[in-house]
């Protein structure tokens, strides 16, 4: 998935949901407005950022802990900002690239009649003649936009501004425009025909402390007592105090499961209802719709702190 946030830290609670009910593998967010100094928890995913120097901007990856990937050097370029990663299966993902097989994705502000917008403006020009000279020196871009518009502009008009560009990669992401979140961009989903490989995550498990205590004050009284300080003699003992010591944690230790946390069907209603009235007031600009709108963000809110 990837979204044009505005300020990520009003929106956390609200996407670590969405993530979950999704299944989203990668999230790519551009617009976080973090500095280095701010700290952003997802859980159960690794964050990759580049934040903005000054007030704004900065784009992040959010990869789930189950996936392999490593982290990829920057572009430098003033105008655009950009994080990549590759993971372990040669699709590369600006917010996902790398020279070779790649998918750049993100909001690139930039409108072209070619990849179905209303308009084209100066950037458009640009990446179309950008990508125009690139495929003539071998290189094989793409564009590949949703199936509708995912930006809206203060609230009076709307076009495409957050895309997909492949290049050497022959399937189809097939990028689908959502009507969720608080923002004036709609995330983009998108599916990888092939799965990353996968690391088996190492189980948790939980040790009774009292009971190891127990089994190693009961047993260590069947391990003699050192009569001889030779090398041999020393090595041996150490064995069985090994021994002594992992046959306790064995016994007394068993695998946990981790319940995952997750709001109460009510709240999850509550969000299907405003996110209705949202996609409402962008159609129909009713009154009676803005306010269920904010009735239900500001329900949602209180709900979610007191649960």
């Amino acid at each position: 998935m990837s979204w044009n946030c505005h300020l990520i830290k009003k929106k956390v609670t609200e996407l670590q949901d969405f993530l979950e009910e999704w299944g989203i593998d990668i999230c790519l967010l551009q617009e976080i407005y973090l500095t280095n100094s701010q700290k952003l928890f997802i859980n159960n995913y690794s964050i990759v950022r580049n934040d903005r120097h000054s007030i704004g901007g900065g784009v992040e990856i959010l990869i789930k802990n189950s996936l392999a990937f490593n982290h990829l050097p920057r572009f430098k370029f003033k105008i655009v900002e950009n994080v990549g990663i590759s993971l372990i299966l040669n699709n590369k993902c600006v917010n996902i690239y790398k020279t070779g097989n790649n998918i750049y994705i993100g909001d690139w502000n930039s409108k072209h009649t070619e990849w179905g917008c209303t308009t084209t403006n100066t950037n458009g020009i640009m990446l179309s003649n950008l990508i125009t000279e690139l495929n003539n020196n071998s290189e094989q871009l793409v564009i590949h936009t949703p199936d509708q518009h995912t930006h809206i502009h203060h609230k009076t008009s709307s076009d495409i501004l957050d895309f997909i560009i492949f290049n050497n990669i022959k399937n189809s992401l097939n990028p689908t425009g959502l009507f969720e979140f608080q923002s004036d961009h709609f995330p983009i989903y998108f599916t990888l025909t092939n799965q990353p490989h996968q690391i088996s995550k190492a189980p948790s498990y939980s040790t009774n402390w009292h009971k190891f205590t127990e089994y190693i004050q009961n047993h260590i009284k069947n391990i003699p007592t050192l009569q001889n300080s030779t090398p041999n003699h020393i090595n041996h003992q150490i064995k069985l105090i090994t021994f002594s010591l992992a046959k306790s944690h064995s016994t007394t230790t068993t695998p946990t499961h981790k319940q995952k946390t997750k709001l109460p069907e009510h709240i999850h209603n509550m969000i299907k209802l405003r996110n209705k009235h949202r996609r409402q007031i962008l159609t129909f600009k009713h009154p009676r719709d803005k306010h269920l709108y904010h009735q239900y963000k500001n329900t949602i809110r209180k709900e979610i702190t007191k649960f």
